[in-house]
């Protein structure tokens, strides 16, 4: 599910891990950025119901996995 809008997985995930590490990068790791980009995007998750727009929940399992690579 990628358009010219759209990141794909891969880039959306290092994107929101780079934020993480950003804002924490006084008092905390890569490790703890990446748990933190986990939690926003199991947030993300849990607040869209995936009957409503399957290829959106595809899309942010796909950066929840590409997350754990990182």
């Amino acid at each position: 599910m990628t358009n010219n809008k759209q990141q794909t997985a891969v880039d959306k995930a290092k994107e929101l891990v780079s934020k993480m590490e950003k804002d924490f990068q006084y008092f905390a790791s890569r490790q703890i950025a990446i748990q933190h980009a986990l939690i926003a995007v199991d947030e993300i998750l849990s607040t869209k119901p995936v009957d409503k727009d399957e290829d959106l929940s595809n899309y942010w399992e796909e950066v929840k996995q590409e997350i754990e690579k990182l």
